[in-house]
Formats: structure tokens, C-alpha cells, sequence
């Protein structure tokens, strides 16, 4: 084994060494050595037993805290998940609020103002369907997190044109505060998923 250095025993004034390997499976994860029998007399069939009884049982407790911090390490993961994943539903719940108060208000005023012009009515309408079209791609977005969950989750790659891209998805994204955009000419086609690169945006 490279592990056992070379002029070892003669290094520390054995002249006797037993030597047996600490296994996890068909893979040596370590020598467990014992030097100088008692007296000085040879190692019998019974020590290198006992040996590699011992080295068995340092074997089990290698494999055990192996076990232990794959398991603490997998449980921190799981823990972080479970908190992003409470983050994502608690920002699309504030998400679903937003539209949800702009048709019931857009749609009172179209019921309750019998004088309403139609070009206002159809401004109206139309920003009641452009609110019911983005209620739509948050319930799209909640079902990811079960696809997420299950690994079911998949990209749709196709090429695209990134500067019209961008100015598209801010427009539709309507922030609430003003927004610079400087998408210079000419910029690269590039392969992404549309919808998760807007969503990203």
C-alpha cells in the first residue's frame, strides 16, 4: 500500500510489524499497524484475528461518521430548500395580490360607470385580459416548484435574439418604478429557455 512508508520500522527501532488493512468495502481506507510484540516475541495467527477484528470494528465507525455527515450535510441542503422554496411561494403570493387588485378594480369601474367612453372600455378590458394573462404565468410558475421537486423540470432551448428580447420583457414586465434600459444594436443571438430567462429578467 503506497500509504506504508518505506523504512518505517526501521525508522522507529521495530523489529517486528503486523499489519492489516481498514476496509470500507473493497476500497483500503487505511493500515491499522501494531510493532514489537510483547517480549519481543513473533505475532501468532491469533493476533493478526484480533488485528483485524479491531480494524473491522475502526472500519464501522469510519463508514458510520461517513454516514453521519453525508446524512447532516444532505439535512443543511434540505433545510435550505425548504426555505427558499417558503421565499418563492410567499413573493408569488404577494405577486398574485398585485393583478388580482387591478381587474377587480378595472372591472368595477367598467360595471359601475354606465358613461364610461369606449375607447376607455376597451383600455380597461384590455388591461383586465394583460392582468389575467400574467395571473396565468405565476400559476405557471408555482407548478415548477412541484416539477423542481419531482425532477420533471426541463428546459425548452431555442435561439433568440437577445436585445429585442430584453426590451420586450421589461414592457411586459411593467415595473413599478422607472426603468434604463441601454440594449446596444447588434448584440448576439444566444440559446436560452424564453420563459425562464424571463422570468430571470
Amino acid at each position: 500500500d503506497p500509504r506504508l512508508v518505506p523504512g518505517l520500522p526501521a525508522g522507529l527501532g521495530l523489529r517486528s510489524l503486523l499489519i492489516t488493512p481498514i476496509l470500507a468495502g473493497p476500497q483500503i481506507i487505511g493500515l491499522l499497524a501494531v510493532g514489537d510484540r510483547f517480549e519481543n516475541q513473533p505475532f501468532r495467527d491469533e493476533d493478526l484475528s484480533t488485528l483485524q477484528i479491531v480494524a473491522g470494528q475502526a472500519s464501522v465507525a469510519v463508514e458510520n461518521h461517513r454516514l453521519h455527515e453525508q446524512l447532516k450535510s444532505a439535512n443543511l441542503r434540505l433545510q435550505e430548500f425548504d426555505r427558499l422554496k417558503s421565499e418563492f411561494v410567499a413573493m408569488v403570493a404577494h405577486d398574485f395580490r398585485s393583478p388580482l387588485m387591478a381587474i377587480r378594480g378595472f372591472a368595477e369601474m367598467v360595471l359601475e360607470d354606465s358613461d364610461i367612453g369606449v375607447e376607455n372600455r376597451k383600455q380597461f378590458v384590455q388591461t383586465i385580459i394583460n392582468e389575467t394573462d400574467d395571473l396565468a404565468r405565476l400559476a405557471t410558475d408555482t407548478f415548477l416548484i412541484t416539477q423542481m421537486e419531482t425532477g420533471h423540470f426541463t428546459y425548452l432551448w431555442t435561439e433568440m435574439d437577445l436585445g429585442a428580447f430584453i426590451l420586450d420583457a421589461v414592457a411586459r414586465g411593467r415595473a413599478d418604478h422607472p426603468v434604463g434600459l441601454d440594449v446596444p444594436a447588434g448584440l448576439p443571438r444566444v440559446t436560452a429557455d424564453p420563459e425562464r430567462l424571463r422570468q430571470v429578467l
